[in-house]
C-alpha cells in the first residue's frame, strides 16, 4: 500500500546467493561467516522453507518502501523502488548470510487494474481543464479590452462631435 492508502501489486525479481567468497586485498577468500550464517539459518530447512523465509523477507522490505511514497512517485521512478529495497534488503539478509543480486520489478499494478490507466487519464483530464480555463480567462480579457477600446473610441468620437458642434461644423 502506498502512502496514500492505494493498494498495489508488485512482482519483483530477485537472485540470491550464498555469498561464499569475498574480496580481501584484491582477492577472493572463502567467507567462513557467511557459510556459518547460512548454515544457522536454513542448513535442515527444505528448500520450500528457504524460499519462503527469503521471500517474506523481500516482501516486507517492498512494503516498508512503498508505505513511503505516493502511486506518482513510485511509478515515475521504479528503479529508485527497486534500488531502496535492493540496499534495505541487503542488510537483513547479508544477517542471515544470502546476498542480493541486481533485481528488477517486472510487473507493477493496482489491486483493482486499471488504476494507472486512470491516473494518466486524471492528469489528461487536468490539463484539458486547465486549457479550457486559460482559454476562457483569454477570451474574456480580450473581450474586456475590446469593450475598453469601444468605450474609448466613443469617447473620442463624442469628443469631436462636440468640438465640432461648438465651431458650427456640420
Amino acid at each position: 500500500m502506498t502512502v496514500k492508502g492505494v493498494s498495489v501489486n508488485i512482482i519483483g525479481v530477485y537472485q540470491v546467493k550464498l555469498s561464499e567468497y569475498a574480496e580481501v586485498d584484491g582477492s577472493l577468500v572463502r567467507d567462513g561467516k557467511a557459510v556459518r550464517l547460512v548454515a544457522q539459518h536454513f542448513l535442515d530447512a527444505p528448500e520450500e522453507e528457504i524460499d519462503n523465509s527469503i521471500c517474506q523477507t523481500m516482501e516486507g522490505h517492498q512494503r516498508a518502501i512503498l508505505r513511503t511514497l505516493s502511486e506518482e512517485e513510485f511509478c515515475r521512478d521504479r528503479c529508485a523502488f527497486s534500488e531502496s529495497v535492493q540496499r534495505v534488503a541487503t542488510e537483513d539478509m547479508s544477517n542471515m548470510g544470502p546476498e542480493i543480486a541486481p533485481s528488477t520489478l517486472s510487473r507493477i499494478s493496482r489491486a483493482s487494474e486499471g488504476y494507472l490507466e486512470a491516473l494518466a487519464v486524471m492528469k489528461t483530464q487536468i490539463v484539458k481543464r486547465d486549457t479550457e480555463v486559460a482559454k476562457a480567462k483569454n477570451t474574456a480579457e480580450a473581450a474586456k479590452l475590446s469593450a475598453d477600446y469601444d468605450l474609448e473610441a466613443t469617447v473620442e468620437i463624442d469628443k469631436a462631435e462636440k468640438v465640432e458642434s461648438r465651431h458650427g461644423v456640420s
